[in-house]
Order: C-alpha cells, then structure tokens, then sequence
C-alpha cells in the first residue's frame, strides 16, 4: 500500500481535531516538529530498530520533541507508533497541510524572477495571483536569472510562462514552422 493512503486517516484525523479544537496553526507547528525529528538519521534508525518496543520509540520522540507538542500530539505519537507508522509523520504533516490549505482557500506559488521584485512588484502579483486563482495566495519568489526578464508561475500544476526567455522559446517556434 502507498504511503500516502497510508498516512490519510492520521492526517484526517488531526485536521479534523484542529479545526473542531480551533487550533489549526497549533497542530500545524506540531507536526511539522515531529516530521523534522522523525527523519534526522539517529532518529530514522532507532524508530526503525526493531529492538526498540513501540512504547520506547513514541517516548523518544516525545522526549525530543519536549515542549514542541502537547498531549493530544503525544496521543498521536503513540497511535502511531503502536500501529508501527512512525515513519509516515512527514507525510502525515504534508496531507495536513493541504487540508488545511483547502480548508483557509490558500494556495502555494512559486514564482521565478529574472531579477528581485521589489516590495510593490510583489504585492501587484500577489493581488493579481489571488484573483486569478480565487484564493489567498502564498507567494514564494527565487531568482532565476536565466529567464532573462519577466516571470515563470508555478501552482498545483498550472504554469504561467511570461519571461523573456518563454517568449522568445516561442517565437522560434513559430518561425520554424
């Protein structure tokens, strides 16, 4: 069975808890800790060493984890670990965090520059991209200076090519036609 159907009903089962608990960025924090840990390579061994019981590798990572989780993330942990998915935590965070991406109407987007936008740049695009996707939009800008100019948008499969470079990739192609 894939991991990601794996990690669904835990995934399901935090959100849901979040939002009926309203603590939403709570259990965001949470997992995202849990995830981190779960996967330093000390970690990664002792939670996949089958000398360890069950019981010691939920401790551990609650001990590690200290003050970064509450009870109810301690709860989880050892579900978890009882039914031997410790492993499944980062994915468990990412199921988490597209529930509540839906849930808040947010989107990721990535965006590439030919060259730094400046603060008003950046809050046109972001006024620009929220209306185009009908969200709230989360943009994340990298520099990419082989775009020559302009900009490539990324999100959730949908690309929007307009850099010089884009541009000028089409052109020749229509001229070789």
């Amino acid at each position: 069975m894939e991991t990601s159907t794996i990690a669904r009903p835990y995934a399901k089962a935090a959100f849901a808890f979040a939002v009926e608990n309203d603590q939403l960025a709570h259990w965001s924090h949470m997992l995202e800790t849990l995830a981190v840990i779960s996967v330093d390579e000390q970690v990664k061994l002792f939670l996949e060493n089958p000398v360890n019981s069950r019981e010691q590798r939920a401790s551990i990572l609650c001990k590690i984890a200290d003050s970064s989780i509450d009870q109810n993330g301690k709860n989880l942990v050892e579900t978890m670990s009882v039914q031997n998915r410790l492993g499944l935590l980062p994915e468990v965070k990412i199921q988490f965090e597209q529930l509540k991406a839906d849930k808040e109407n947010a989107r990721e987007v990535r965006v590439l520059s030919a060259y730094p936008l400046s603060d008003a740049e950046l809050e046109k695009l972001t006024a620009e991209l929220s209306k185009k996707f009908s969200a709230n939009v989360n943009v994340n800008v990298e520099i990419a200076k082989e775009l020559i100019g302009g900009v490539l948008i990324e999100s959730d499969g949908v690309v929007i090519d307009n850099s010089i470079r884009g541009k000028l990739k089409k052109l020749a192609e229509s001229l070789s036609i």
